[in-house]
């Protein structure tokens, strides 16, 4: 018999411990979630919820000032072209038109050299005027961005 009380005597103890720890952990849920829903914690949850919204659809990018543009010459060719960010673009001429994505800015270098070449970039609406030399922004045109000197 004593056997038997021993036996459920341990079944309960080995319970109530594992009530315990459990009821410790609902314990710091409980604090984590009183400390969030205070007007702070729930001002910092919608501003984690509206960045998050607008990564998603990405309807106002913040557009970077200025992009690492750098013109290279190929050795067997001898044709300039345009690197832009470390990506190569369509070779230079007189009537280069530079395609690039939406949201990148060109700030060119005062490089002083004889050979100009004409630049155009595509450009989302709200970049900075002083970055490009054009009166309007539409989604999607060429815009002009002024000369660019090379060496």
């Amino acid at each position: 018999m004593t056997r038997k009380k021993d036996f459920w005597h341990g079944i309960l103890y080995w319970v109530d411990r594992k009530l315990l720890l459990i009821l410790a952990f609902m314990l710091c849920i409980l604090s984590i979630t009183q400390s969030l829903l205070t007007v702070d914690g729930i001002r910092h949850i919608l501003n984690y919820q509206a960045k998050l919204q607008n990564e998603k659809f990405n309807t106002a990018p913040s557009l970077p000032t200025t992009a690492s543009v750098t013109i290279r010459t190929d050795t067997a060719t001898g044709n300039a072209f345009l690197l832009i960010n470390g990506r190569k673009y369509c070779l230079l001429n007189t009537r280069t038109k530079v395609q690039v994505s939406d949201g990148d800015v060109l700030h060119i270098d005062g490089r002083t050299s004889n050979k100009n070449f004409k630049a155009y970039i595509k450009v989302s609406p709200g970049v900075d005027e002083k970055y490009l030399k054009s009166q309007v922004h539409i989604q999607g045109k060429l815009m002009p961005i002024g000369k660019i000197k090379y060496k």
